[in-house]
């Protein structure tokens, strides 16, 4: 992975845009994008220190010479997951909310109809309060 690459990456994965990063470098987006090429990625260079404070969990390392792992706390570039599988993620989890949303919907109703009714096991209840009461 080349250097303006690693950047990109940067970019799309940590969710800072690449105009904010020109913004913050002190460029425009239009001039900053035409780094992002192998011939012209040398203008980088200078400001790889201040892209490493956007970016403070990355290993210099890795930025400068893609050396593995990327990040300080041991993940690779690979290991993170990619914008398909985040996307994926994050419609399983709210598939997941909706149905833990109706169960908990479904137990009140059920909980309501108990308390309401007076069904349950009443021996039951009876011998756990005794019990209770007993070692209390």
């Amino acid at each position: 992975m080349e250097l303006f690459e690693r950047v990109r990456y940067l970019s799309q994965t940590q969710k800072i845009p690449l105009a904010k990063i020109a913004e913050y470098l002190g460029y425009s987006q239009q001039n900053f994008n035409k780094w992002f090429d192998p011939k012209t990625q040398r203008r980088l260079w200078e400001h790889l220190p201040k892209i490493l404070e956007l970016f403070p969990d990355v290993r210099p390392e890795w930025l400068y010479i893609g050396q593995e792992p990327a990040f300080k706390d041991g993940r690779q570039a690979e290991d993170l997951p990619t914008k398909d599988e985040v996307l994926a993620l994050k419609a399983e989890n709210e598939r997941l909310k909706a149905e833990l949303a109706e169960a908990d919907r479904l137990n009140r109703q059920l909980m309501t109809r108990l308390l309401v009714d007076g069904v349950g096991d009443k021996a039951a209840a009876t011998s756990i309060g005794k019990a209770a009461g007993g070692q209390g």
